[in-house]
């Protein structure tokens, strides 16, 4: 299959189209840089396609068993419970905790942020 486009946009519409379920990525691409936790792409991936959830993986890491999850957020966004389901049957199976993880410069959270982060802690 060829595309042509910008990245985020032959990515999102592959997603939708092949009815993708779950998008596993490096974190690191290019740069390689140890002090950047993400790279451009898996930014852009993670911001851009709401429909699948996206698992980044640092380059450097050899597969095993995770020993926890996390999951960063911003609060922003309202999650379904269909949207969390493959990260909730992953830690089911191999019984690791998911940690939410949150950083934000301001000290306090907007009104909405703290109802997003209420439905996100029910899950």
């Amino acid at each position: 299959m060829n595309e042509f486009g910008s990245f985020n946009e032959v990515f999102k519409k592959i997603v939708e189209k092949e009815v993708i379920k779950l998008i596993i990525m490096e974190t690191h691409g290019e740069t390689d840089d140890e002090n950047i936790i993400l790279g451009r792409n898996a930014v852009n991936v993670i911001e851009k396609v709401r429909n699948c959830p996206v698992l980044t993986i640092p380059g450097n890491i050899v597969f095993k068993k995770p020993n926890e999850i996390v999951f960063p957020t911003s609060y922003k966004t309202h999650y379904k419970e269909s949207e969390l389901a493959t990260l909730i049957e992953i830690s089911k199976l191999t019984k690791a905790p998911i940690r939410i993880l949150h950083m934000q410069s301001d000290k306090e959270l907007s009104k909405k942020q703290e109802e997003k982060k209420s439905c996100l802690i029910k899950f």
